[in-house]
């Protein structure tokens, strides 16, 4: 494999988002990247990874970032041994390395064309990263691998290693199995999974917001924030998305719609029109 040309940027999308785990996650990357760009974006679930992920992709503008992304599954109901395995991915001229459990990979296959995913297996892979057998131990059973394994993995296969890994299709990928909440932002608007361009709607239809809790919320949709009544729920398209894709958005103008509507990231929604 040819060496690949050094991204511009490096942006981790990190479940392990405290202080400690930022500063040494970031440190070690800057070790193996130097003058590079580090980014951090610190998220509780696969669903928020996953909307990160799209924006990330979408923001960079087709210029070249290196993407890690991490969600590891902390309820002891793990399918792997360590965890969900690494993959890679290049989508246009981004490098994507990221956990491939749940959907954290789901709404990159909803917008961007069929692609194939790398996937490593930790304990055959650190083999080739010609380190000593006692660091390919701590490495495998490593609780941190965002930090251990995954830069490691990114600098070899950045530099062109023949590193084995198995395909994953992106139509293997499990699609959403509804539409979520993937996102509260600080002013307490709440991005979804729904397309704008999918529901058709008119600015000022009338729309029904049904929750995954049973609420229904009258209200309206909107093209335009600025169209927006005063102290109303509405439903508005956002600026989170990719290319021509923009996901809708819950909104109060005047008002914080995940503290009034005690909803956040995760939340099963609907629309009915």
């Amino acid at each position: 494999m040819a060496h690949i040309k050094k991204p511009q940027k490096i942006v981790v999308i990190n479940d392990c988002r405290d202080d400690n785990a930022r500063v040494r996650l970031t440190t070690r990357l800057a070790a193996l990247f130097p003058k590079m760009n580090i980014e951090f974006v610190g998220v509780n679930s696969h669903i928020e990874a996953a909307g990160n992920l799209v924006d990330v992709l979408d923001a960079a503008l087709g210029k070249s970032a290196l993407v890690l992304v991490n969600v590891a599954p902390r309820n002891g109901n793990h399918r792997w041994k360590n965890g969900s395995p690494f993959g890679y991915v290049q989508v246009g001229n981004s490098h994507i390395f990221s956990t491939i459990e749940g959907y954290t990979l789901s709404l990159l296959a909803r917008v961007v064309e069929p692609f194939t995913v790398r996937v490593f297996d930790t304990d055959e892979t650190v083999r080739w990263f010609g380190l000593h057998l006692w660091q390919q131990q701590i490495i495998a059973a490593s609780q941190f691998r965002s930090f251990d394994f995954l830069p490691l993995l990114a600098s070899g296969v950045l530099a062109g290693r023949r590193l084995p890994s198995t395909p994953l299709e992106s139509t293997e990928i499990p699609p959403l199995k509804s539409s979520v909440i993937w996102w509260q932002d600080n002013f307490g608007n709440l991005k979804t999974t729904i397309a704008a361009g999918d529901m058709n709607l008119c600015s000022g239809e009338y729309v029904k917001l049904c929750l995954g809790d049973g609420s229904v919320i009258p209200s309206y949709y909107y093209e335009h924030l600025s169209d927006i009544p005063v102290h109303k729920f509405a439903l508005t398209t956002g600026s989170s998305g990719y290319g021509a894709i923009r996901w809708l958005e819950i909104i109060k103008k005047g008002g914080r719609a995940c503290d009034e509507l005690g909803v956040g990231s995760g939340m099963v929604i609907t629309i009915e029109k």
